[in-house]
């Protein structure tokens, strides 16, 4: 018997012939029907192509026009749910920050199933890290934990900065600011692979589109993302 992770209801599935003469593996996510409707989704054709922000029309953002000033290219970030919402913030409130790791089940099938579209074309899955302090912490790595069956690269990591102020206690003007905060420990030259990048949030963008500085400053070829929330 399996019940919501979020509101405990006991979950109940229907074994149609259908389904079971199709021969695919069961699967299920432990998240009741009304607990998933909750969350806000984000529909692509109504998105900023360039971040994954929800609107009201399919075109650039003003963080995106303003990300197109100073990039050569912008990272098309796919991105399935909005963050600035109760049920949102609830979720990663006690996932990330009161370490529920069960709750990873809930979004680890949206997450690697879109990995998996980019593995079948050769890219390469790079991780945005936590910090050796967070992870001390917490005990896990919130991104990871969504992608348990992704071969995953760990070409990235936190430089040690003491007393560090987490990306989620700062502001948009301080989060913009924050100067490169990844060392690279991957291959000398990425030999023109292409990459996709992998966060749970995306915020101002500045997180992901400092990995991408490193990742092309070792000859990566196209770099993409994807995060849960935007």
């Amino acid at each position: 018997m399996m019940k919501c992770l979020l509101c405990n209801t006991t979950l109940a599935f229907d074994f149609s012939w259908r389904w079971f003469f199709s021969f695919r593996a069961f699967e299920t996510v432990p998240l009741c029907e009304k607990c998933h409707q909750k969350f806000v989704a984000i529909a692509e054709k109504t998105s900023c192509p360039g971040c994954g922000r929800k609107q009201k029309q399919r075109k650039l953002c003003q963080d995106c026009l303003r990300w197109r000033k100073l990039q050569t290219e912008l990272l098309y970030n796919k991105a399935f749910y909005v963050y600035a919402e109760p049920n949102m913030r609830a979720y990663f409130e006690a996932y990330k920050f009161q370490g529920d790791y069960r709750l990873r089940q809930i979004f680890v099938k949206t997450l690697q199933d879109h990995c998996k579209k980019y593995l079948h074309r050769g890219w390469l899955v790079v991780v945005i890290p936590v910090d050796e302090q967070t992870l001390a912490a917490r005990g896990f790595d919130q991104v990871v934990g969504f992608l348990p069956d992704i071969p995953k690269k760990m070409y990235l990591y936190h430089l040690k900065k003491f007393d560090r102020c987490p990306q989620s206690h700062k502001s948009r003007q301080e989060r913009l600011a924050t100067p490169q905060p990844f060392g690279y420990c991957g291959p000398a030259d990425l030999e023109r692979k292409n990459i996709l990048l992998v966060d749970d949030i995306y915020t101002t963008g500045s997180t992901l589109y400092h990995a991408r500085e490193l990742l092309l400053a070792h000859n990566c070829g196209c770099v993409r993302s994807v995060t849960l929330a935007r």
